[in-house]
């Protein structure tokens, strides 16, 4: 578990990752926001998330993904020359790159963009990293990790813009990264590689359908945005400020929103 803060909108927001219940805390913030929570809390509801078992040997871990997964990653680099690359301790530079590439895809999906003031945040607590997959030098997709050494969760991802000459690639480059990414973390120790959420909108069948591909076990996790002081439980329940807040929407749009870069 660990734990970030960050401003949006003039208010002070708390992000807590992978905790097992509530965490106290004598700062003073106005939201606290949970993601992957091990037991409920508060008046929040279970979701769905899909996860992968890294104690297992590497051999297993492949064999248990689908065929035209195993295919596309074996193609990735024999034909198609992908190279992955991993940043831990991405510099200024590099998380500002991560970002106008991430809202060039976000604009195009309309989709929330990138919070500069959180991605310092992540990339300050030292749990941060920025996978890639490029071709001839050009990233083709890039992805950001949160880990704290025991489960590694994939934050957001963003794609070149699709067209009919580079779908095929960019779904072959997707698949190469979470495996380079499993394997990469495996070699650190890390238990547990998090795929994120398991949509129950039937028109997200495909999502859950790619991620499933690579095997793993589906179990339920806990997210909650909690107000704190007057002006956070003022925020949450105001629709008009909810639509002007957009780490206040659903966390299942920032999924889906990940989600749609990987198919």
């Amino acid at each position: 578990m660990f734990e970030i803060f960050s401003k949006k909108r003039g208010l002070v927001v708390r992000d807590i990752f992978f905790a097992t219940g509530v965490v106290p805390s004598n700062v003073n913030r106005d939201i606290d926001l949970y993601t992957q929570c091990s037991s409920p809390i508060y008046d929040s509801t279970p979701s769905c998330i899909l996860t992968i078992d890294l104690t297992k040997d590497e051999n297993t871990i492949f064999q248990e993904f689908g065929k035209n997964n195993r295919y596309k990653i074996r193609r990735a680099t024999d034909k198609d020359g992908l190279i992955f690359h991993i940043d831990f301790t991405p510099t200024i530079d590099s998380l500002e790159f991560f970002k106008k590439f991430y809202n060039n895809f976000a604009r195009s999906k309309g989709l929330p963009l990138a919070n500069p003031a959180k991605l310092e945040a992540l990339r300050n607590s030292g749990n941060f990293s920025i996978a890639s997959v490029h071709s001839k030098d050009l990233p083709i997709v890039m992805s950001s990790f949160i880990s704290d050494g025991y489960r590694v969760y994939f934050h957001q991802a963003a794609t070149v813009l699709r067209d009919e000459n580079n779908s095929a690639l960019i779904s072959t480059a997707n698949r190469l990264l979470h495996w380079q990414m499993m394997l990469t973390m495996k070699k650190l120790d890390v238990k547990v590689y998090d795929l994120g959420n398991i949509s129950r909108n039937p028109k997200l069948q495909s999502l859950n359908d790619f991620k499933r591909e690579f095997g793993g076990t589906e179990c339920e996790t806990y997210n909650f945005t909690h107000g704190v002081s007057w002006l956070g439980k003022f925020a949450l329940k105001t629709s008009s400020l909810q639509r002007k807040l957009p780490f206040v929407l659903s966390l299942s749009k920032d999924l889906i929103g990940a989600s749609l870069s990987r198919r």
